[in-house]
């Protein structure tokens, strides 16, 4: 029984530990959020925008502390970071990338995802794999389980038309209906994810241009979790 309680409180710490980071990640994201708003091209358009990103800043920094000292001393410098660019209104693309630099330290120093998509981890990847081009059971089907990856031939399938398969299901496949057995929401979060699979692979270095050119297009062009946040 001791070791069954101590084993008890080991889990509850990591996932309080876990709950922490993805709380201070989505304080820093919501704090360069409004300072979007209320900066452009370094100059303030909206005063009350800035001042809560300053806010926001401040309460994931109080935040930090509760990741314990290892995981607080890792992440301190790049808040440091981040709140010395809002003050000096720096570059909103150059803040992102810190805020990436950032849920990039917690997740590896802490050895999880911030972002989890529970849902087609658990019902897709075995047969669609991560990247949906084939999971470790799509070789026992026939036909095997659709390329999610497959560009051109889902360039012309929407979002709604991801839904209703997941709905109901492929017929004559080994592909079943998840409407009885998932909420609408995880549903539509499934087709949402699953339809971003086909998207190609960013051709170097356009990221950099595309901030340099338009900053606030990256939010449309950004990966599914930045996107989803937003």
């Amino acid at each position: 029984m001791p070791l069954l309680g101590c084993l008890q409180r080991l889990v509850r710490q990591e996932t309080d530990l876990v709950a922490a980071a993805g709380r201070l990640a989505d304080i820093a994201t919501i704090a360069i959020a409004e300072y979007a708003d209320g900066v452009e091209n370094r100059k303030v358009i909206r005063v009350e925008e800035l001042n809560e990103a300053r806010l926001f800043l401040e309460q994931a920094r109080r935040a930090a502390a509760q990741l314990g000292p290892e995981a607080g001393a890792l992440v301190a410098p790049i808040l440091a970071r981040l709140q010395k660019g809002v003050n000096d209104l720096g570059g909103e693309s150059e803040l992102r990338e810190q805020l990436m630099e950032l849920r990039a330290a917690l997740e590896v120093g802490l050895g999880v995802s911030l972002d989890l998509l529970p849902v087609y981890s658990d019902r897709c990847v075995r047969c669609h794999g991560e990247s949906g081009s084939g999971g470790p059971q799509a070789a026992a089907f026939d036909p095997p389980p659709a390329d999610l990856s497959d560009s051109d031939g889902l360039r012309r399938v929407s979002v709604l038309d991801f839904l209703r398969k997941v709905n109901v299901g492929v017929a004559g496949t080994a592909m079943p209906g998840f409407a009885e057995s998932l909420a609408a929401e995880d549903r539509w979060a499934v087709a949402l994810y699953a339809a971003t699979l086909r998207l190609p692979s960013p051709t170097p270095g356009a990221r950099d241009l595309l901030a340099a050119q338009c900053a606030r297009c990256l939010l449309v062009l950004s990966d599914f979790a930045s996107t989803a946040g937003a």
